[in-house]
């Protein structure tokens, strides 16, 4: 007759010590999530902000809000002339920019935007004032797994406009603006990419299109870091006559630049860091170098 064969090993422990080499190997997966962030950054950086906010294709929830304060920086004496850069005299800018949005309705945001102050400075002048004024109602819904929205607003001319130097804080034209937007976030939530595409139709100036792709991240304890392209292209023939050199919205201004962004969220409080070099501009008298944003945010 023959015996049973006892077990070298209680019934489930064979399972048990699989299940806990896995979560071994999850847990080894979780310590470098990290990697394809820095990869995928390293490698736009070497080719080409994205703030801590809802409205575009993300939809703010219903009386919920969000205001951010920037302080941006810009010191220059290198400009393009005939699409090249040359050395000219010495340009300071100082700019305190709101932005504020608020869910007014199921998938509908309402979104305020400026410049609340500008300095800025040329050798022998200055001028200072609050600045034009973007106010915009989007409307965002997910679809399939991706998040769509449009949105519709116009540019209110707070600022001054009609400066002989050229140092005006204001385009002086009441504008329309048309947007699109897409965004698409995945590594279940850790990484999202969004983009936005733009019409200006204005008064006073010829209409230029806008178009933005944003690549942002979730890094551990809170941090953020964001990658972001962003180009302007006039749509008509340009009255050279017109452009202003200190004012990125004025006449036919055409441009490419990019920024990397780094920020931080603890709780309903943010803040974070933006270095936006201008790579390439076309036309004269444009501003050509880099710029710094500093930000505060808090949600509500």
């Amino acid at each position: 007759m023959l015996k049973p064969v006892k077990r070298t090993n209680p019934p489930g422990k064979i399972e048990k010590k699989i299940e806990t080499i896995s979560n071994r190997g999850n847990i080894s997966r979780k310590h470098f999530f990290i990697l394809p962030y820095f990869l995928t950054i390293t490698l736009l950086f070497l080719g080409t902000p994205q703030k801590i906010s809802a409205a575009g294709a993300w939809p703010r929830k219903v009386n919920s809000g969000y205001a951010q304060l920037s302080y941006v920086h810009l010191a220059s004496d290198i400009f393009f002339i005939n699409d090249a850069k040359e050395k000219r005299q010495d340009y300071s800018r100082d700019e305190l920019d709101l932005y504020a949005e608020y869910g007014v309705a199921k998938n509908l945001t309402a979104v305020l935007s400026g410049p609340v102050f500008i300095s800025h400075s040329l050798p022998n002048a200055d001028g200072s004032g609050i600045g034009d004024a973007n106010l915009e109602l989007h409307y965002a819904k997910k679809i399939c797994g991706i998040f769509l929205g449009s949105g519709l607003g116009f540019v209110i001319p707070s600022g001054e406009s009609d400066r002989s130097d050229s140092l005006s804080t204001g385009a002086g034209s009441w504008d329309g603006l048309v947007k699109l937007f897409m965004a698409k976030p995945f590594w279940k939530g850790r990484m999202a990419v969004d983009a936005e595409l733009g019409y200006r139709l204005r008064a006073e100036y010829v209409d230029v299109y806008t178009a933005g792709l944003n690549l942002s991240g979730k890094l551990p304890y809170g941090f953020r870091l964001g990658y972001g392209i962003h180009l302007q292209q006039a749509i008509g023939s340009i009255d050279e006559s017109k452009v202003n050199p200190y004012l990125g919205n004025s006449e036919g201004v055409e441009y490419f630049t990019d920024g990397i962004y780094l920020g931080y969220v603890f709780k309903r409080v943010s803040a974070s860091f933006t270095m936006n070099p201008l790579i390439r501009a076309k036309g004269n008298n444009l501003i050509a170098d880099s710029y710094q944003v500093f930000a505060l945010g808090y949600s509500f």
